[in-house]
């Protein structure tokens, strides 16, 4: 379901395969992060300058 590298803005790929319910872009650490909700699930997604990972 989750390729390697995508060539969008990382908050249109996560439009893309669900709704975003919530999005944090005030952290300390710089990093944004976003809840998703597809049809079978909710996600949290985590982007840091350096990679993106995935709580399920």
């Amino acid at each position: 379901m989750f390729p390697g590298a995508i060539d969008v803005l990382p908050a249109t790929y996560l439009d893309q395969l669900g709704t975003i319910f919530t999005r944090f872009t005030t952290q300390h650490s710089g990093n944004v992060s976003y809840g998703v909700e597809t049809a079978t699930a909710r996600y949290f997604c985590c982007l840091s300058r350096r990679r993106c990972w995935w709580a399920f």
